[in-house]
């Protein structure tokens, strides 16, 4: 499995705003990818936002990367974000509670 890790600074007064398009355009999306292990979008507080895509190859990892860079450009260009990073590699120690398996929504 391989994780990819992006984060971003965005305007804090737009986070929920942001949080609700992720969840209604970009999950629907990030979903029907092969390979799609889970997606998570974290408020960092303060204007950061921390998203982790885990997939079952790097290559599928990597093709999120430039999906979630076509998405911000396509969808989020009225937006104050900025990318700061994105970090990827292969997962070297995981664990999962069911609770894990269910949805949150923003």
């Amino acid at each position: 499995m391989y994780a990819t890790v992006r984060t971003y600074r965005a305007d804090p007064a737009q986070m929920d705003e942001l949080l609700h398009i992720l969840d209604q355009d970009f999950v629907p999306m990030i979903s029907e990818r092969p390979g799609l292990c889970g997606y998570q979008a974290i408020d960092g507080g303060d204007g950061t936002l921390v998203t982790c895509s885990c997939f079952t190859t790097r290559e599928e990892a990597e093709a999120s990367t430039r999906m979630a860079a076509e998405f911000i450009q396509a969808k989020l260009s009225g937006y104050e974000i900025e990318r700061l990073g994105v970090t990827s590699g292969e997962v070297k120690v995981n664990i999962a509670q069911q609770s894990m398996l269910e949805p949150a929504h923003a």
